[in-house]
């Protein structure tokens, strides 16, 4: 997996980021498996940067393991093939940002104040077969105890790429910039 420097919004407090070029790893923080029929050898594609993974909507997704607690702002790119009801991540069982049925994301669960930004900008709508930059903060910080990428149920269609946690909340330039990337 393409790792682009933790922190490298500025400021540091970055804690793991994956790409999708590969199972890679997440430093020091549980390791990555990749799961499904098929997935290590036609699921990635083209990515935002780089290569992106494409999670079919049906039975693949990645399993990270814990990357542990406090993580205030989940930024990553997303290509929905299908913007219906799907489980984006899930951090814990209980924390997730996911689809809702008019094609927002939702962070559900999230103990503190949260925010969602998309390209940028504080909204949720998302189109499909689009890339969109998503960033959701929370002021409190999730438990990433188990953490999901394109989830064990209600999987994701589409593709992920640059997915990066942060143990802070970035600023509004901070999210501005990683959207420029």
């Amino acid at each position: 997996i393409e790792t682009v420097g933790l922190g490298s919004a500025g400021g540091g407090g970055g804690i793991a980021t994956w790409g999708g070029n590969s199972a890679g790893s997440n430093g020091t923080h549980g390791v990555v498996t990749v799961i499904g029929p098929g997935l290590a050898t036609s699921t990635y594609t083209r990515g935002r940067i780089g290569q992106a993974i494409d999670l079919n909507g049906s039975d693949n997704y990645i399993s990270v393991g814990n990357v542990g607690s406090g993580v205030k702002t989940i930024a990553f790119w997303m290509k929905a093939d299908d913007v219906t009801v799907r489980k984006i991540f899930d951090f814990d069982g209980t924390d997730q940002i996911e689809l809702n049925s008019s094609r927002q994301v939702v962070a559900t669960s999230f103990p503190g104040t949260t925010a969602i930004y998309v390209d940028g900008v504080v909204a949720s709508t998302v189109s499909t077969s689009t890339w969109h930059h998503i960033i959701v903060t929370d002021t409190t910080g999730v438990n990433a105890s188990a953490f999901y990428m394109g989830t064990t149920a209600s999987w994701f269609d589409g593709a992920l790429d640059d997915v990066r946690l942060y143990n802070r909340v970035l600023s509004s330039s901070e999210i501005s910039r990683l959207y420029k990337l």
